[in-house]
């Protein structure tokens, strides 16, 4: 009892250092690639399934000369919780084949440890759906087919001299379950708790729309990126026109509604690869990437006659019309160091000559 209460310690402790730096390399990853991406399935399903072949030849213990007991059955359940359907039927097969052929000569009972993978992998793909994988009800139905499976799996090998190798299965396999299950919620529950503290950090709280200091770092890391990916971008300065006369007749927290409907207006307009950020006030900024110039110019004037045409409707029902200038500059023609500047004063510009217009900015003198 002493052996296998110590094998069960080792598997977790191998499980909780795979789970801890893989969870940390998936965020690294996920910041530089798409994880989504075949390749990463792929490639999540093969190391997931070393990690089965290293549970069952580095820490698994002998109930019988046929029976092996270990948690090789985690690493599939693993795989398809980070990489989905394909990576966990990789990681059975390839626990199933070492199973098979590589622990003991190929026997009935080899072939059993191979279905066994299998059928893990069936029991997992029926109960760990999409959005429902942390509900304890589904761990726990996930976890009473594989036992069953598992149950047939040894009655098929050892007949009526089953029921020992089954108890102590269900004694090793329920509490390293349960222990893993735990273990995700919780990291689960830290990245989320982080995520929410980084978009406060991050977010205007009114337009939740990225905030100056976010805005500013963004810009910072495309100018970085310019260095190896030239590649032309552009910037827009947006200022609603006379909005100090909104507050002014309708009160602020009508202002605080057209503000709303503003960031709204940009959030539609702007493309997956783009960034838009209020400013302060009533001022927007915006990166257009991949836009030269009559491409930036063209989404500008799309928002400016998309606010025009906006029906803005205020607290209490009524309706009012609001415009928007935009100042615009361009890489490469202005340079990463000047764009503000440049775009700045193609704003004013705009104001100037009128208001409810986009104006391109001029080269610095």
């Amino acid at each position: 009892m002493l052996t296998i209460i110590q094998s069960l310690l080792n598997n977790l402790t191998f499980l909780t250092t795979t789970l801890f730096f893989g969870n940390l390399i998936l965020k690294w990853l996920s910041k530089r690639i798409n994880i989504q991406s075949l390749y990463v399935k792929l490639l999540s399903g093969v190391i997931a399934g070393i990690i089965g072949i290293l549970l069952t030849k580095y820490f698994s213990f002998r109930l019988s000369p046929m029976i092996v007991l270990d948690l090789r059955q985690v690493a599939i359940i693993l795989s398809f919780y980070f990489g989905g359907a394909l990576s966990s039927l990789i990681t059975a097969v390839i626990i199933g084949v070492y199973r098979l052929f590589l622990i003991d000569p190929i026997n009935f009972s080899s072939f059993i440890g191979f279905f066994n993978a299998i059928f893990t992998f069936v029991i997992t793909g029926l109960f760990m759906r999409k959005g429902k994988e942390l509900a304890l009800s589904y761990w726990l139905r996930m976890m009473i087919g594989i036992l069953c499976v598992y149950a047939l799996s040894v009655i098929s090998v050892l007949g009526e001299h089953s029921f020992f190798p089954i108890i102590v299965f269900a004694a090793f396999y329920i509490p390293g379950v349960l222990f893993v299950y735990y273990l995700l919620r919780y990291m689960k529950r830290t990245d989320d708790a982080l995520l929410l503290m980084r978009e406060a950090a991050n977010l205007d709280f009114l337009t939740g729309l990225h905030n100056p200091r976010a805005f500013e770092k963004m810009f910072e890391q495309k100018t970085i990126n310019l260095v190896h990916y030239p590649q032309p971008f552009g910037l827009l300065l947006l200022d609603i026109d006379y909005f100090k006369d909104v507050n002014d007749t309708y009160g602020h927290l009508n202002g605080d509604t057209v503000l709303i409907q503003i960031a709204q207006l940009l959030k539609e307009a702007m493309r997956s690869n783009d960034h838009c950020a209020r400013k302060g006030g009533e001022e927007f900024a915006a990166i257009l990437n991949d836009c030269g110039i009559e491409k930036t110019l063209k989404i500008a004037e799309s928002i400016r006659k998309k606010i025009e045409a906006h029906d803005f409707q205020l607290d209490d029902g009524q309706v009012i019309h609001i415009t928007i200038s935009i100042g615009v500059s361009c890489y490469p023609q202005d340079q990463p160091e000047n764009m503000f500047e440049q775009a700045d004063q193609a704003l004013y510009i705009a104001k100037s000559a009128g208001r409810n217009q986009v104006q391109l900015a001029k080269p610095l003198s």
